[in-house]
């Protein structure tokens, strides 16, 4: 091979392995940005509408029960159920110390009731992040050009003295806060050392596609 034509070949393999590894660091870089990018429009979405100052402006307005300063009794449901999962499940918690579980699978003829005594620093606990997140200043809104199938419904329900308000989200449904809906549900599954395993059911999965919810539920 004369030399000349030897070094051609030299510089069209250097040629291509630059070529590759500008391609994979390329593609790397781009995929962390993109993940770098939805983790930061994820965290200034929580600033502009989970934090506590976005959190006492939307409350300003509302009159609603401050479950944890209320000398009179209240009660918080937790529900969960029509979605892809085991069953459906609910949590009654009462203000007076008592917690009622009731769950049932699919295939069970009857639904499954655990009752316990709840602590004061449980109690407290819920109805402290439920007065902390603004949570009865939210209501449920459609979803804005996404579904989200298999979800089922994630539901709180107050109930006190005169005021009752159900905040919610499924597959068609979310509020501008849910944040301060995933904070209380967090809190709720803390008692699943109390109730069990039921208490934590949920969808097996879930898949979100574009689109409205009725214009998908119309395909």
């Amino acid at each position: 091979m004369k030399p000349a034509t030897k070094v051609l070949w030299i510089l069209l393999g250097t040629y291509f392995v630059l070529f590759a590894v500008i391609v994979v660091v390329d593609r790397f870089y781009w995929v962390e940005w993109h993940e770098f990018e939805h983790s930061a429009r994820d965290s200034l979405a929580k600033v502009a509408r989970g934090s506590s100052s976005a959190r006492w402006w939307r409350c300003r307005a509302v009159s609603r029960p401050l479950l944890a300063e209320m000398d009179r009794q209240w009660s918080v449901t937790y529900s969960w159920g029509g979605g892809l999962g085991p069953g459906r499940v609910s949590l009654e918690i009462s203000s007076e110390g008592y917690g009622v579980l009731r769950s049932q699978g699919h295939g069970e003829s009857q639904p499954e009731t655990v009752q316990k005594r709840l602590t004061k620093e449980e109690i407290a606990a819920i109805a402290r992040d439920i007065d902390k997140t603004g949570l009865l200043c939210l209501t449920p809104h459609a979803r804005q050009g996404y579904t989200v199938w298999d979800l089922g419904r994630y539901s709180i329900d107050v109930r006190a003295s005169q005021f009752a308000k159900s905040v919610y989200f499924d597959e068609c449904m979310t509020t501008s806060d849910p944040w301060a809906v995933n904070q209380v549900i967090a809190t709720v599954m803390t008692l699943e050392k109390r109730f069990g395993e039921r208490l934590t059911w949920g969808p097996y999965g879930t898949a979100t596609t574009a689109g409205a919810c009725q214009d998908e539920r119309a395909n």
